[in-house]
């Protein structure tokens, strides 16, 4: 590990970011990014179907596919989508190279948990870095999701579990979208430090 620092802290662009800042500054662990991209259902994009990472990573949430009987052609097609769009906000957002993560401990941070997949994703990009350990941080996230985020990670935490979820936004008193220029500079100024 390098001196004087325990991990890194990464947030999921971009409503993470801000998030994930306040826990780096809290830590005086260092602040990246992590780019992952829902893939979202046909008609109601907000619904992942599965995710794209950083990396190439992809993965299916196998149980809406089966239910919105998505073809294998239509996700492929989206998953593509995804991946060119994880590409161009990265090319946007980052100015540096990125942190290395092996033999560190990672906190991956977002905004909320809705289905996990995104979360999922970003969780096996990590992994292929070979961290010591990777730990999940959201403000909510649904009973469900929260257990099969556990399964995958070395540790989460997870300040709100309402019953019913509903969605991530209207457990925020505002939930604005995260602008990239807000993004880029949450990033330039976590470096200045």
């Amino acid at each position: 590990m390098r001196s004087g620092c325990h991990g890194v802290v990464l947030g999921l662009p971009r409503g993470g970011v801000p998030v994930a800042a306040e826990i780096s500054h809290r830590l005086g662990w260092p602040l990246d990014i992590l780019v992952v991209r829902k893939i979202g259902f046909p008609g109601h994009e907000q619904l992942a179907m599965g995710a794209v990472a950083s990396g190439g990573i992809t993965i299916k949430n196998q149980s809406v596919i089966a239910d919105g009987r998505v073809s294998e052609a239509t996700f492929m097609d989206r998953a593509a989508a995804a991946a060119g769009e994880v590409v161009a906000l990265e090319n946007m957002l980052r100015d540096v190279a990125s942190i290395p993560l092996s033999d560190e401990s990672v906190i991956l941070v977002d905004d909320g948990l809705a289905t996990g997949s995104t979360m999922k994703a970003a969780i096996e990009a990590v992994q292929t870095k070979e961290p010591e350990s990777v730990i999940v941080a959201i403000p909510v996230a649904p009973e469900d999701t929260l257990h099969e985020i556990a399964a995958l990670a070395d540790d989460v935490v997870c300040l709100l579990v309402p019953s019913p979820f509903v969605a991530v936004g209207i457990w925020y008193r505002r939930f604005p979208q995260v602008p990239t220029a807000e993004v880029r500079r949450i990033l330039h100024e976590s470096r200045q430090v």
